[in-house]
């Protein structure tokens, strides 16, 4: 239709738009009204009715219009003036002469006809007005509009209230407009007279556009049409005021940004500021310089004003819509140009400028002058930057750094590193030191994120101020930083040698003598040990290049123990100077070098330390990190507390609101789901992870590949293997730093032995390839490869490998892969060379030590490959023990998903059992009657001696087994067939009772059945069968009540012995004697491990009640697990020990008869 052409091109007004079209349909056909438009400058409000105007006009209706004057010297009822000017200019000769009737000659008053209006009563002016208006509309509607009625005076609002009043039932319609923001403040002298006129008028009220509104009308005026994101960033800084968005557009158009303010826009602004109280300004000032978000008790503190007065003040500002309330608090200006305007009309200087306000503001800000949460660290970082120099530098660079490690919490990783180029710039001038370790961490961010170039840049800037300063422990910290680093480019690595040589000369005293990397002249005491007067730039540049010809003489392995060493020291001379942050950087760097097999008792006893030193520094993110490692330590050590030390960090990590924590909480309740073959669990917890993670994979590559090789693991260990084929393909993507390492232990895996011993060769080919952190894994592939190939050359290489960390767990990448027990690959090594008792044995203690630490995966693993073993060995019992092992393996595989383990223990139980072996030689590979017949005769058992009855089947039968042991009366010569026999040969228990025979799998249950039956009518303590191996010292401290287990006279001594340990430790290294400060290392471990083994969770207490509770719980649930088990196999033998056997805080086994056991 083409009377609705002009309201249909406005943007974002339909509905308004609308509104006005029904109230002039309605004044044409019946009535009219009173219609009133409102809304803020710029907003619309005269477009909008200019618009309804026309449609009016397409309808036959008299359209009259007046408007305000915004000054003193406009007459009275100046917009009444126009209108009537304008109905006789509109009117034919009739209808004006009708109208002039009907007002009775009052109009000639308001057309300057005749005197003035002070002698006229009100009334006959407005009764005039409104009859003549209502004349004309007997012939036609009529249609008055009013603009900008703020700037009306009293007595023309006055008369347009009369005339809606008296003019309803007839066909005039009146419409207003004005600036609802600046009339309705209780102070303004019009609000009296507008808001009785709400009441009787409809109401149009405009707001601003929307983000798409907005696209489309900077692509009306600039004739281009803008992107979302450009459309959305004028959105955000106009509010969606078309007059703002117009003047922006225009001002893109020519080639400005839209960050910009055009002068029309500006000149609106501080004409509306103006109309404002001068505290409310001042206060908006105040906000304008915090940003255009605030909170009401930040803008208090940072205004030195009360709060109460502050939230009366935002009252009005908020009822000027310059500012909105968000709630809780908060409030926001109403779009950024406001913010802008205010902050643009301060000086860039002087003492009430921009860089002093900003300088006040973090004055007012810090400490607890704000609660918590209303102020961030990158809020203040943001008012530090921009105080320059009114803000003293370390004070900048406190909250730069701050502000840097807040980010990194958040995985703003960008983010951070602008802080720490920022901080490197304040720190440059003033804190030399300060800069180089801040360049340091700048370097080391930029390298985490690929951009290679630029970090070593800073990083040889860092090295080159770090030598001009002469400082040894400084340049300790650059040399261990750039080793842990890893440099890729084959200069940056040679430099990276030569600070490590440099500063270990120079730190560690006693250097190797002539045997050792320097030869004679690099001792110390060689010339003087450190060149006398040889400081500053000169004595660095000499010694850089002894440091370069050393250096270009040692190979990897000799640098390794240098930085060791030099780290060593580091933490000693930290400890003694009593520098938190620069033991804490030690303390990582002594850690991050020594991980790696057979290392995890002492990175525990690091990580306790750096617990401690993270809690004095109120370092709750150095904390969290170090009780994660810790339990990493804990589990590769197999000890079962790791899972204490696992649920506080995701306790910890919990109650943290940044992503990188939740993050890697996430990660390590996956890892601790899979390893407990909780798959569906793990495999949700991976998916929160990633999802934490997603939107900052590209800020740092360098530990993309993780989460991709957490995910390798979880499919493996399911045997998912058509899946793995992708797997791989974004390991090598995401720059996993071995992918054919992880693509030859899926080729073991599957079986396929050429695959893996190619990618074998391929990595023992390139050894360099290999970090620290996935030396256990490498570890495992050597094994695994082996035993598929089964090559006895292979296999002797990896046992000699292994062999020295038996009895630990093989944990990579910071724990993030769990390879299961180091028992387990020994056991698969034996097997490929069918060294069947070894095989038993290993896969029996690697199924125990998974069991002891709830790793179901590797529990379920090693016993259907101690199903395998056992039936290969072919010793009496085993077939039997084997077949249960191999049921339960295939059930509980089944039940958790392992479907290849669960495949291969049905098909070793399906197969056809292997014909017995005959051997005649004693020894290792004896026949097992002749060997246990040996053993027997020698008075020793296979794997322990029998010795006194009742102690060693406590401490040694009841863990090992006693051939020959026997309960009751004094043993005789053993029977070929004996009533009762209750006997272990190493992972198979022999059962006999009333004639009936079974063999099962070793069990804790067993044990303890086994210790009780030993002992009959004797109260055995819960705790000595939990933990036999402790003698009666520990039965006696558990048994006791709810004390503490060290007295604080007792903690005392700890902590004085401690203390001396270490000064004798310093003492030791500063005289080179290793052996000396090993042994004293060795009794400080040895005093921490009893001191953790007293504490509990978080460093508690632990009472001795707890221990003994804990005892009669396990115990008591190990022995009805394995008369459950019994049920089955042996109905007869489980009723008469659930008759027998009692179990609590003691447990006692209690037979009707002296009948005696053979054990």
């Amino acid at each position: 239709m083409t009377g609705n052409r002009q309201t249909h091109a406005l943007i974002g007004r339909d509905h308004p738009a609308g509104v006005l079209r029904a109230e002039i349909g309605r004044a044409a056909d019946s009535h009219g009204g009173l219609v009133l438009v409102t809304g803020e400058a710029g907003i619309g409000k005269s477009t909008l009715v200019a618009g309804a105007a026309e449609d009016a006009r397409r309808l036959g209706a008299l359209v009259l219009s007046g408007s305000c004057w915004d000054s003193e010297n406009a007459p009275g009822y100046w917009p009444w003036v126009q209108v009537l000017r304008g109905l006789r200019r509109a009117a034919a000769g009739a209808e004006w002469a009708a109208a002039e009737e009907a007002a009775g000659g009052g109009l000639a008053v308001l057309l300057g006809e005749a005197r003035g209006t002070e002698g006229v009563e009100s009334f006959q002016l407005y009764d005039a007005v409104t009859s003549a208006l209502v004349s004309v509309s007997q012939t036609r509607p009529v249609v008055v509009v009013l603009d900008d009625l703020h700037w009306a005076d009293t007595a023309s609002l006055r008369l347009l209230e009369f005339a809606a009043q008296h003019t309803w039932f007839e066909r005039v319609l009146l419409v207003g407009t004005y600036r609802d923001v600046e009339v309705e403040p209780d102070d303004h002298p019009l609000r009296p007279l507008i808001m009785p006129l709400l009441a009787r008028a409809t109401t149009v009220t405009l707001t601003g556009l929307a983000p798409d509104e907005v696209g489309a009308l900077m692509a009306r005026t600039a004739g281009e049409e803008p992107d979302p994101a450009l459309a959305a960033e004028v959105h955000r800084r106009t509010g969606g005021n078309p007059f703002f968005v117009e003047q922006t557009a225009r001002l893109w158009r020519s080639g400005g940004t839209v960050t910009g303010v055009a002068p029309g826009v500006r000149d609106a602004l501080r004409r509306r500021l103006s109309l404002l109280p001068a505290p409310v300004e001042r206060l908006l000032t105040d906000a304008a310089v915090l940003g255009r978000e605030f909170h009401r008790r930040v803008l208090a503190a940072a205004a030195g004003a009360p709060v109460p007065q502050v939230d009366r003040l935002l009252e009005q500002a908020v009822a000027a819509r310059l500012v909105v309330a968000h709630g809780a608090g908060r409030f926001a200006f109403a779009h950024d140009l406001v913010r802008e305007t205010l902050y643009g009309a301060l000086d860039d200087t002087g003492e009430d400028g921009r860089a002093e306000r900003h300088a006040a503001v973090v004055r007012a800000l810090e400490g607890d002058a704000v609660p918590a949460g209303h102020v961030g660290p990158a809020d203040l970082a943001h008012h530090a930057r921009l105080a320059g120099d009114t803000l003293e530098p370390s004070r900048a660079v406190d909250h730069l750094l701050a502000a840097a490690r807040d980010a990194g919490v958040r995985l703003a990783f960008e983010e951070s590193i602008g802080h720490l180029w920022s901080a490197l710039e304040r720190a440059a001038q003033d804190e030399p030191r300060r800069h180089v370790v801040i360049g340091l961490d700048l370097g080391v961010e930029l390298h985490a994120r690929g951009e290679w170039q630029q970090s070593s840049r800073v990083l040889r800037e860092a090295v080159e101020r770090a030598r001009a300063l002469d400082d040894d422990e400084l340049l300790a910290r650059v040399a261990l930083t750039l080793h842990r680093l890893g440099w890729r480019g084959e200069t940056d690595q040679r430099l990276a040698g030569e600070l490590v040589v440099e500063a270990h000369r120079r730190l560690v005293r006693d250097v190797p003598g002539e045997g050792g990397p320097y030869g004679r002249e690099g001792r110390p005491g060689a010339q003087g040990g450190r060149t006398a007067g040889a400081g500053g730039a000169a004595g660095a540049g000499g010694r850089a290049a002894r440091a370069e010809a050393a250096g270009a003489e040692l190979d990897g392995p000799q640098l390794e123990r240098l930085a060791r060493e030099l780290a060593v020291r580091a933490v000693v001379l930290a400890r003694r100077g009593e520098d938190d942050e620069a033991l804490s950087f030690s303390l990582w760097s002594r850690h991050d070098l020594m991980w790696g097999p057979g290392t995890a008792a002492e990175r525990e006893a690091l990580t306790e330390e750096m617990i401690a030193v993270a809690r004095r520094a109120s370092d709750d993110e150095t904390e969290r990190i170090a009780v994660s490692l810790s339990w990493v330590a804990l589990l590769e050590q197999g000890d079962p507390r790791y899972l204490e030390r696992f649920h506080a960090f995701v306790t910890m990590a919990e109650q943290d609101a940044g992503e990188r924590m939740r993050m890697a909480a996430a990660m390590d309740r996956c890892i601790i789901a899979a390893l407990g073959a909780r798959f569906e669990e793990a495999e949700a917890r991976f998916a929160e992870a990633v999802g934490a993670g997603d939107h900052h994979e590209d800020e740092h590559p360098g530990f993309a590949f993780v989460t991709d090789h957490v995910y390798w693991s979880m499919l493996l260990a399911q045997g998912r293997f058509d899946e793995l084929d992708a797997t791989h393909r974004r390991l090598v993507e995401r720059g996993h730093p071995n992918p054919q390492l992880v693509a030859g232990i899926t080729a073991a895996e599957r079986g396929d032995v050429d695959g893996a011993l190619r990618r074998l060769a391929e990595v023992s080919a390139r050894p360099e390839s290999l970090s620290r952190s996935e030396e256990s894994l490498w570890l495992r592939f050597q094994a695994q490869a082996a035993a598929v190939s089964r090559d006895p050359e292979l296999c002797e290489r990896a046992r000699r490998a292994i062999a020295p960390y038996a009895d630990e767990w093989a944990v990579s990448f910071y724990g993030c892969d769990i390879s299961g027990p180091m028992a387990y690959w020994l056991g698969r090594l034996d097997a490929a060379q069918e060294r069947w008792d070894e095989a038993v044995d290993e896969f029996t203690a690697a199924a125990e030590s998974a069991d002891r630490l709830r790793a179901v995966v590797w529990a379920v693993t090693a016993r259907a490959h101690l199903g395998e073993a056992l039936l290969a060995r072919g010793a009496p019992g085993d077939a039997d023990a084997a077949a249960a092992l191999l049921e339960d393996a295939e059930r509980e595989a089944v039940a958790v998903g392992m479907r290849h383990v669960a495949e291969r223990a049905r098909q070793a139980r399906l197969a056809p059992a292997p014909p017995p072996a005959v051997r005649v030689a004693d020894g290792p590979d004896a026949p097992y009657a002749a060997r246990e017949e040996s053993d027997t005769a020698r008075g020793g058992a296979v794997r322990g001696e029998a010795g006194p009855v009742r102690e060693d089947a406590v401490r040694g039968g009841a863990v090992r087994g006693a051939p020959g042991a026997v309960s009751g009366p004094a043993a005789g010569a053993q029977e070929e067939a004996p009533a009762r026999e209750f006997r272990r040969e190493g992972a198979v228990w022999t059962l006999r009772l009333g004639g009936r025979t079974v063999h099962m799998p070793d069990a804790k249950g067993l044990r303890d059945l086994h210790t009780l039956l030993a002992n009959p009518g004797t109260d055995i303590p819960a705790v000595r069968l939990l933990d036999p191996e402790g003698g009666e010292l520990v039965v006696a401290a558990r048994q006791l009540g709810g004390d503490d287990v060290l007295d604080e006279e007792a903690k005392a001594r700890y902590k004085k012995r401690l203390t001396q340990l270490d000064q004798e430790i310093d003492r030791a290294v500063e005289r080179g004697d290793d052996r000396r400060a090993a042994d004293y290392d060795r009794e400080r471990e040895a005093l921490l491990h009893e001191l953790r083994a007293a504490a509990g969770l978080g460093g508690r207490s632990r009472r001795l009640g707890d221990e003994a509770e804990r005892a009669r719980k396990t115990v008591t649930a190990r022995i009805r697990d394995t008369l459950r088990k019994l049920d089955e196999r042996h109905p007869e033998l489980a009723a008469h020990l659930r008759a027998t056997v009692s179990t609590g805080a003691a447990c006692r086994y209690q037979p009707d008869s002296g009948t005696g056991w053979r054990l």
